[in-house]
C-alpha cells in the first residue's frame, strides 16, 4: 500500500479546493468587481491553493518525525468541528472571495484526514 505523503495531499487538497471554488462560481452572487472571466479566474486560483494549505497544514503542526505523529490535529474531534465550522460559514454573509478561502482550506484539511484515515496507522479519535 502506498502511503499518502505531502505531494499526494498537496494534489488532493488542490483537486478539492478547485472542486468546492468552482461550486461557488456557479452561486448567484453578481459584483461589479471584476469582468465575469476575471472573477472567475480568482475565485478558482484561491480556491486551488488555499485547498493545497489546508492539505498540507496537518503535517506541519504535527511532523512525521516517527510513525506515530498523529495526534489532537490529525483526530476525528478536529474533522467533526472543521465540518462544523464549514456549515457556519454557509450561514454567514460574508464575501465570495473569503467564503473560497476558508471554506476550500477547510475542506483541504479535511481531505487530508480522509486520506490518513484510510492507511494502516489509521487516525486518533481525540
Amino acid at each position: 500500500m502506498i502511503l499518502p505523503g505531502r505531494n499526494v495531499h498537496s494534489i488532493v487538497g488542490a483537486g478539492v479546493g478547485l472542486a468546492s471554488s468552482l461550486s461557488k462560481v456557479k452561486d448567484g452572487e453578481n459584483s461589479s468587481d471584476y469582468p465575469q472571466h476575471r472573477k472567475t479566474g480568482v475565485i478558482l486560483s484561491i480556491g486551488l491553493v488555499s485547498g493545497m494549505l489546508g492539505a498540507i497544514l496537518p503535517d506541519f503542526l504535527e511532523p512525521a518525525y516517527s510513525y506515530k505523529h498523529r495526534k489532537f490535529f490529525h483526530s476525528v474531534v478536529l474533522s467533526v468541528l472543521m465540518v462544523f465550522g464549514i456549515l457556519c460559514f454557509r450561514q454567514k454573509r460574508i464575501t465570495k472571495v473569503r467564503r473560497v478561502f476558508i471554506e476550500s482550506f477547510l475542506e483541504g484539511y479535511l481531505s487530508h484526514i480522509v486520506l490518513d484515515s484510510i492507511t494502516p496507522m489509521r487516525i486518533p479519535f481525540i
